[in-house]
This record gives structure tokens, C-alpha cells and sequence, in this order.
């Protein structure tokens, strides 16, 4: 009887061996179809393809129009930035000009020109203030205007003329601003001679450019600069 139980209870644990091992083998089947199954299944629909394309295209077109955005700024500031600097080295040139006019007096061998209508000045306004005329430092006449005849106003430099029937002759207008502007204005103070005033002689130059079509530059400037006359303005 001994024996046998020992058989029977060997042949229990051989058959509870069996079964472990066969129950492993099939949880591992089990898994290995499930993978396989899961590899055969992974990838992306056209539905989702298309909602990734669609992000991407939004995220491009706002990365872009950034970008265009920046380079349209950068441009203008360059083209603003240009045309003041040619403002600015218009006005220093008319400033420097001015600075040094001589005052008109009677025609000399040195000096036979005659600028002005009228002796002992040292500027004349002309054209409701758009136009100043005077005898610069090498005694040439010289005068700064602006001209519409095309439409808009031109700033130009006009030197070498001489008074013909008290109006100048066209020598060759030279502009000093190559794009039009909205307004210039030439005001004088101190023109007068002791004892009306005691002033130096002195000229307020008002420019407003920009903010128009005819314009490179598209915000509104306004520059104002006063000059007087180097040479003392004695008695003549």
C-alpha cells in the first residue's frame, strides 16, 4: 500500500507539471497572437493624415506671414530712414547757405550782382513764404523755391541767376529733394536795419513731409530749424 500511494502521488505531481507547463505555452501563444495581431492593426488613417497636413500647413502660413511681416517693416523703416536722411542733408545744405548770405549793397568790380530788389537786405521771401532769395558768400545769387507745375511740390536749388525786369532767370533748377513734399515755409526775423530792430538777421525753415500718396514715406514729419546770419548785420 505504501508504494502504490507513493505512485499515486508522484503521477499527481507529473500531471499538475504538465498542466502548469501547458498552461504557460498557452498564455505565451496567447500573447504572441496579440502582439502580432496589434503590429497588423498600428498605422495612421487618411483622417488623421489630413489633420496632421492641416496643422502643419497652419503653423507654415503664420511662421511665414511673420517672417513677410518683418521683412515689409525692415523695408519701409530703410526707405523712411533714407528719405530723412536726405531731408536732413537738404536742410543742413539750405542751412548752411543761408548762414553765410552776404548783404545786398551797391554792385562792386568785386561784386557786380544784384540778388535782391532792394539794397542794405539780407534775404527776400517770396512766394508766400516758399521761396527765399540772397547773395551767397562767393556773390553769386542763389535762392531755394519749390515748384507745382507737375502737381505736387518739388524743392529745388537755383544759384547763378540774375534780375531781369526784378524777376530771376532760370539758370538750372536743381532739386534738393528728388520726392515731393506737403508744404515748406522760409520766415525772417532781424531783417530790418537799426534803429527799426537791433536783431541779427535770421531764417526759420518749416518742412512737412510724408503721411501721403506721392510720399516714400508713409508717417507725417514735421522739421523746424532756425539759422542766423554769420556776418554780423552792421550798419551800411
Amino acid at each position: 500500500m505504501i508504494g502504490g500511494s507513493k505512485d499515486v502521488k508522484m503521477k499527481t505531481e507529473n500531471n499538475l507539471a504538465i498542466k502548469k507547463t501547458c498552461g504557460v505555452n498557452s498564455l505565451f501563444r496567447w500573447n504572441k497572437t496579440t502582439f502580432a495581431v496589434s503590429l497588423q492593426n498600428k498605422g495612421i488613417t487618411l483622417i488623421e493624415l489630413l489633420v496632421a497636413v492641416t496643422i502643419f500647413a497652419i503653423v507654415i502660413a503664420a511662421i511665414s506671414g511673420l517672417i513677410l511681416s518683418g521683412i515689409r517693416m525692415q523695408r519701409i523703416f530703410l526707405n523712411t530712414q533714407a528719405d530723412l536722411d536726405q531731408v536732413s542733408y537738404a536742410i543742413e545744405y539750405m542751412s548752411r547757405a543761408i548762414r553765410m548770405a552776404r548783404k545786398q549793397l551797391t554792385p562792386t568790380p568785386e561784386c557786380p550782382t544784384t540778388c535782391l530788389t532792394q539794397e542794405g537786405l539780407n534775404y527776400e521771401i517770396f512766394d508766400n513764404g516758399r521761396e527765399i532769395r540772397f547773395q551767397n558768400y562767393d556773390c553769386i545769387c542763389q535762392r531755394f523755391m519749390v515748384d507745382s507745375s507737375l502737381g505736387p511740390l518739388y524743392l529745388y536749388e537755383d544759384k547763378g541767376w540774375e534780375l531781369s525786369g526784378g524777376l530771376p532767370t532760370f539758370v538750372d533748377p536743381q532739386p534738393l529733394i528728388f520726392w515731393p513734399i506737403n508744404s515748406i515755409k522760409f520766415e525772417i526775423a532781424g531783417q530790418n536795419q537799426p534803429p527799426d530792430d537791433y536783431l541779427q538777421p535770421s531764417i526759420t525753415i518749416f518742412i512737412d513731409l510724408g503721411g501721403d500718396l506721392v510720399s516714400r514715406v508713409s508717417s507725417q514729419f514735421q522739421i523746424q530749424t532756425t539759422v542766423s546770419q554769420r556776418n554780423l548785420d552792421v550798419r551800411y
